[in-house]
């Protein structure tokens, strides 16, 4: 799991470290008056792709399929999924498998992209009423050549359609945090001043 930053507070000065390391402090401290706060976030950091998410999150790892890789971050409304995949995996294969399963047969498609650090990354948006109850899979492919990684948001949305609270902190925290060091993670992208098409998929189940 990513460690939580402190901030810590000695005499007015702030120095930040992350927990269980070290800091050494020069000087003489007389009666020093010290204040310790976590940070509000944590850093998700794999293969070159790195975003902030909030630390209260819980953190799981899913190693039993050699093929595919799961790393789970957890709150009350929101999950965020980075799948590794050991060859290429389609968005539309995910979408594909996931609406059989839901045994779906309508859907409406319109854009989904996520802009972050100067880019923009195109993805699907998927909608699923299960037990009267929506569910939405945001969903968008960070590629390379031998790789497939793919980042999912799976939120419950509140009673007027959109996103949860938590959905929305979350899609902003990724818009300003997300990277992707194309030398190591060999992701593609298309630069903000680009053209964009995206696909959202909105599926029922069968009446």
């Amino acid at each position: 799991e990513p460690p939580v930053k402190y901030c810590l507070d000695v005499n007015g000065k702030n120095y930040e470290i992350n927990e269980g390391e070290s800091l050494k402090l020069s000087g003489t401290l007389i009666d020093p008056i010290i204040k310790i706060s976590a940070g509000p976030f944590r850093q998700f950091q794999l293969g070159g792709v790195a975003f902030l998410y909030p630390r209260t999150f819980s953190f799981l790892t899913d190693m039993k399929d050699p093929n595919c890789k799961i790393w789970t971050l957890s709150g009350e409304n929101l999950t965020i999924i980075y799948a590794l995949h050991s060859h290429d995996f389609t968005i539309d294969k995910y979408v594909s498998d996931l609406t059989k399963k839901l045994g779906a047969n309508n859907s409406k498609s319109t854009p989904f992209t996520i802009e972050a650090q100067g880019s923009k990354y195109l993805g699907v948006k998927v909608a699923a009423t299960i037990k009267n109850s929506v569910v939405t899979l945001s969903i968008v492919r960070l590629t390379s050549v031998e790789q497939t990684k793919l980042l999912v948001l799976i939120d419950s949305p509140d009673d007027s359609g959109q996103g949860s609270q938590e959905y929305r902190d979350c899609l902003a925290l990724l818009q300003t945090s997300l990277t992707c060091n194309l030398a190591q993670s060999g992701v593609q992208s298309i630069p903000i001043d680009g053209a964009s098409k995206g696909v959202h998929v909105q599926a029922r189940p069968n009446p």
